[in-house]
């Protein structure tokens, strides 16, 4: 069944609520303030739920390394970085 769009509208924006007024002020009191960029990679991480499209296979990369592998693609498209070698320059 699918979501009516003003339902689905209404999620997201429930969704969007919880990570502005609960999870991001407990992450900043324990870590420090978060980038715009930060924020944003965590939430499509959270909301995409990438991992539920990755699946066993016996050939190939192991399925944690596939989910590793998925999240740096986001990653380097959110915060634009154009090489993986400035992905990692940044995560050193």
């Amino acid at each position: 069944m699918a979501l009516r769009k003003d339902t689905a509208h209404a999620v997201l924006m429930q969704f969007s609520q919880l990570f502005q007024m609960e999870l991001f002020p407990r992450l900043e009191r324990e870590v420090g303030e978060w980038s715009k960029p930060a924020q944003l990679l965590s939430k499509a991480i959270a909301m995409t739920q990438l991992h539920r499209f990755i699946h066993k296979q016996f050939l190939g990369r192991p399925q944690d390394d596939r989910r590793a592998l998925v999240t740096a693609f986001l990653a380097k498209a959110i915060y634009n970085f154009a090489t993986t070698r400035q992905l990692l320059e940044r995560l050193h």
